[in-house]
């Protein structure tokens, strides 16, 4: 379960290539997408 759950994160281009330039921006954006995905599996 964990490993798709990264493969879901690795699905969202900035996430699989860290072009973000400071970690605080580049965790931020992790954060945004696992909450994306878990409003989206609540929601199935």
């Amino acid at each position: 379960m964990v490993k798709r759950c990264f493969n879901k994160l690795k699905n969202a281009r900035r996430g699989a290539t860290c072009y973000d330039k400071t970690t605080e921006s580049f965790l931020a954006f992790i954060d945004v997408t696992s909450i994306r995905l878990w409003v989206r599996h609540l929601s199935t």
